[in-house]
C-alpha cells in the first residue's frame, strides 16, 4: 500500500495475507476399522494439515458408542488418543472424531468407523464322541467359536477313566486342527479298555482370552450282545404251530 499525503510525502505500507483453504485431516484410526482387540485397547486418530495454517484443537471431541470421553482424552496437534479405564463390553465399538479445525477456520471432516472388542475366551460347542462308542481308539473332538479365532497351540484335551481313583491322564495324539470348522481332534494313542472316561478340553483365543474348562464323559462298548435262553430250544419237537418263540440277550448296555 502507497499513501501520499498533502505535503507530498509518500508512505509505503507492506503486508503479508497468507491464503489457506484446505482443511485439515483427521485419520489414522487405531483399532482399525473391522479389527478385533481387547476391550482396553487404546484409541486413536492422527491429525494433519497440509495448508500451512496451524491446527487449532479447541473444539475436538471423541465419542465411543455414543458417550462423549474427550475430557479423559489426551488431544495435541499430532492427534488424539483415549485409553478406556474399564474394557469395553463385547461387540461393535463406534468411535467418532471430530470439530477439528485449522487456525484459518477450514473445518477437517469428522472421522467415524468401528471395531470389536473381544473379552471373551473361546466357547465349545459340538463335541465327540457322544455318550457311547464301540471304537477303541475313539476320534475326540471339540468345536471352538471364538470372534477373534482360536490360538491353536493354547488347545489342551486331557482324557482319564471315570473309575474313581484311577486319575492318570491316557496319552492322546497330537492335536489335528480343521480350520474350516474350527474343529480340534484326538485320538488315544493306545486302544482303550472298554469302561467310562472324562475328557476335558480348554483353549485360548488369539487375543490372549482364556476360555472355560469344558468336561463331557462317554463309554467304550466293544463287546458284542451274547444270546443266551433261546425258546424252545434247538431240536425240540412242538405239536403248536404257532409257539412263543423267546431269546434272552446279555449287553452291558441297553440292546
Amino acid at each position: 500500500v502507497v499513501a501520499t499525503d498533502v505535503d507530498g510525502v509518500v508512505t509505503t505500507f507492506e503486508k503479508t495475507i497468507l491464503v489457506d483453504t484446505t482443511a485439515p485431516t483427521i485419520s489414522g484410526a487405531i483399532p482399525a476399522s473391522g479389527k478385533v482387540v481387547l476391550g482396553d485397547s487404546a484409541i486413536s486418530a492422527a491429525f494433519a494439515d497440509a495448508g500451512g495454517a496451524s491446527i487449532d484443537t479447541t473444539g475436538v471431541t471423541i465419542t465411543v458408542n455414543g458417550v462423549d470421553v474427550t475430557d479423559d482424552a489426551e488431544i495435541t496437534a499430532a492427534g488424539v488418543t483415549y485409553a478406556p479405564d474399564v474394557a469395553l463390553a463385547d461387540g461393535a465399538v463406534n468411535v467418532v472424531v471430530s470439530g477439528l479445525k485449522d487456525s484459518a477456520g477450514n473445518a477437517a471432516t469428522a472421522l467415524s468407523w468401528t471395531y470389536t472388542a473381544d473379552n471373551t475366551g473361546p466357547a465349545v460347542g459340538a463335541t465327540t464322541p457322544e455318550a457311547l462308542t464301540k471304537d477303541r481308539t475313539p476320534e475326540i473332538s471339540a468345536q471352538f467359536s471364538d470372534v477373534a479365532g482360536v490360538d491353536v497351540d493354547t488347545i489342551v484335551f486331557t482324557l482319564t477313566s471315570a473309575v474313581e481313583g484311577l486319575d492318570d491322564e491316557i496319552a492322546l495324539s497330537a492335536i489335528a486342527w480343521d480350520a474350516d470348522n474350527s474343529t480340534a481332534t484326538v485320538t488315544p494313542i493306545s486302544a482303550l479298555e472298554d469302561g467310562r472316561y472324562v475328557v476335558t478340553v480348554k483353549a485360548s483365543d488369539v487375543l490372549g482370552n482364556e476360555g472355560d474348562l469344558v468336561s463331557w464323559e462317554f463309554e467304550v462298548d466293544s463287546l458284542s450282545p451274547v444270546v443266551a435262553d433261546v425258546m424252545p430250544e434247538s431240536g425240540t419237537w412242538l405239536s403248536n404251530p404257532t409257539p412263543t418263540i423267546g431269546v434272552a440277550v446279555i449287553d452291558r448296555n441297553a440292546v
